[in-house]
């Protein structure tokens, strides 16, 4: 992925394109989602389902770095 990724611990090596892939799409939607736009409306655009999901991805990327640098 990225030249300094040999220096990374194991564990987020090997969980790095899943930690890239949430990091990106959560960036995309949290200006929307905080603030919103003309044509869309975060009230009536998210649904629990996807509340959901943003919450398991972020709990996936917090137990894997802290698994990585032993905070657990």
């Amino acid at each position: 992925m990225g030249k300094y990724e040999d220096l990374l611990p194991e564990e987020l090596r090997q969980n790095l394109k899943k930690i890239a892939t949430i990091s990106k799409r959560l960036r995309k939607e949290r200006e929307l989602s905080f603030y919103g736009a003309e044509d869309f409306i975060p009230l009536e655009e998210y649904t629990a389902e996807k509340a959901l999901r943003a919450i398991n991805d972020v709990k996936f990327v917090v137990n894997t770095i802290a698994r990585a640098f032993k905070v657990c």
